[in-house]
């Protein structure tokens, strides 16, 4: 089931939201059984929610268009079957982090950019080509997409070694 980029933002959000109204309840002096465990009840719901989003979804950038592409992102939990140039394609979250599909008639290439303290750090991974109407399933976060996104000259971690990724084509 392919769900707007925010949603487990969304189902965090209406946890929050239920554990507070039966916290505060509660602390005012509630003696309302049902409200009290109705609160309780959809809060626990809503966590569940919340931890199946976040643990078997992945994302999915589609990219459109053949004059001027367009990359739109969704949030895939689970699998679902979508047409890709007039064929049934599977798509599945398990152990991906990111999906790309390439709806365009371009050749993609996701870049890699690696961020370190020291000068003698590990080589940059090599391009990922994506053929026109591929689809491409990667264990990574994509964080810039397109050719008005490049990757930054540099970026700030805590870390001793960041590596960026770019979908572009």
């Amino acid at each position: 089931m392919l769900l707007p980029v925010d949603a487990d933002l969304f189902a965090l959000g209406l946890t929050g939201v239920a554990l507070f109204g039966t916290i505060a309840y509660l602390v005012r002096g509630g003696r309302l059984f049902w409200v009290v465990v109705g609160g309780g009840v959809m809060a626990a719901v809503f966590a569940v929610l919340a931890v199946l989003t976040i643990s078997f979804s992945c994302q999915v950038i589609r990219v459109t268009g053949d004059g001027s592409p367009h990359a739109a992102r969704s949030m895939l939990v689970l699998s679902t079957t979508i047409e890709v140039n007039g064929k049934d394609t599977e798509l599945s979250s398990s152990g991906m982090r990111t999906i790309v599909v390439n709806e365009t008639g371009r050749t993609l290439r996701i870049r890699a950019a690696i961020y370190s303290e020291s000068s003698n750090g590990p080589a940059p991974p090599p391009d990922v080509v994506i053929e026109p109407f591929g689809v491409a399933h990667l264990a990574d976060h994509i964080g810039h997409v397109g050719p008005d996104d490049p990757l930054p000259s540099e970026v700030s971690s805590h870390a001793s070694s960041t590596i960026e990724r770019w979908l572009t084509w």
